[in-house]
């Protein structure tokens, strides 16, 4: 049997470039890792009562490193905490660009709507979430608000019901 020079180093060639690309992809799962635990770090300034902090160090974050889909979410709920609706929603807008079937992005882009009185808007984001995760009863519960907001009381009363029931 005749073999080619050729035939017998496909495989070593391609169990390198193999090789070269999970080190790349393990080193920039470090960097992420670490972006992460960073932003985690950062959220925790928030939930401590300094969210005007968080936001603006998750802002040099998002400056230096790109666009991670946690920046934007806690930075977003920062300004939540600091009533700037029109800023949280862009910031989970940002982050549904990102990744767009997260249920609990969806779920604070509707409240920062519910709370800019874009009750149609928020009302969507509620129902996308429900589409996402039928079992949360906070998305239940929030769409059921927009609902009485439009006028949609009988919707909202089964909206009401289902939050009970989960």
């Amino acid at each position: 049997m005749e073999y080619s020079l050729h035939k017998l180093l496909f495989p070593t060639f391609l169990l390198i470039i193999l090789c070269v690309i999970g080190c790349i992809s393990q080193e920039k799962s470090k960097d992420e890792l670490v972006d992460q635990q960073k932003i985690t770090e950062l959220n925790n300034l928030r939930v401590n009562g300094d969210p005007q902090k968080a936001i603006d160090q998750l802002t040099v974050l998002i400056i230096d490193k790109g666009e991670y889909v946690g920046a934007f979410y806690y930075r977003g709920l920062a300004y939540l905490d600091l009533q700037k609706y029109e800023l949280a929603e862009k910031d989970f807008n940002k982050a549904l660009e990102i990744a767009p079937n997260v249920s609990s992005l969806l779920f604070f882009r509707g409240i920062s709507r519910l709370f800019q009185n874009k009750y149609k808007e928020s009302l969507d984001d509620f129902s996308s979430a429900i589409s996402i995760d039928s079992e949360n009863y906070d998305f239940y519960n929030y769409r059921a608000i927009a609902l009485s907001e439009l006028e949609e009381f009988d919707l909202a009363i089964k909206d009401y019901n289902k939050a009970l029931t989960i």
